[in-house]
């Protein structure tokens, strides 16, 4: 059964999600599958980015994960504090937002997690917050793709390390 299909914003790609945990990305003009993966849950939802460089899916596994246009390859994955029950990236691409929560539990409420998906800002917030560089495992959890670099080395940082 399909969990959902969009379209990239310049309607080059569908893609599509099935509740096996399916990804499947083609060529809308054609039909043609650029890439298929196989996750590892129930899959019910997907975005793509407004630049059409990747595509963001929803699983029951409380795992949002970003995958690069056109090759398919996983770029990051945001964990997630209850099952995410819808994903959308803003207009500029600059954030995702999740919604969260039990789809049994109709009397609590959800859960709203906003993301910055911009690694440069990212790289500059984690400067401003930290009074030390982060380990090569904290950047590839928490920065994943983009290159590591030393704080002191961050141009517009406000704390800047001498």
């Amino acid at each position: 059964m399909v969990g959902g299909i969009e379209f990239s914003s310049d309607n080059q790609y569908v893609a599509w999600v099935k509740q096996n945990g399916t990804l499947k990305l083609a060529k809308a003009s054609t039909g043609t599958i650029v890439f298929s993966r196989l996750l590892d849950s129930a899959t019910f939802g997907l975005a793509f980015s407004p630049d059409g460089n990747s595509i963001f899916t929803r699983t029951t596994s409380k795992v949002v994960r970003a995958f690069e246009i056109p090759g398919g390859r996983e770029i990051h994955r945001f964990e997630q504090d209850l099952p995410t029950r819808a994903i959308a990236v803003s207009p500029d691409g600059a954030q995702l937002a999740t919604i969260g929560g039990d789809i049994l539990d109709t009397t609590s409420d959800v859960s709203l997690q906003t993301y910055t998906l911009d690694g440069d800002r990212l790289v500059v917030d984690a400067c401003a917050r930290l009074n030390r560089d982060l380990t090569a495992e904290e950047w590839e959890r928490y920065l994943r793709g983009e290159t590591w670099r030393s704080t002191r080395q961050v141009a517009n940082c406000p704390r800047r390390n001498n």
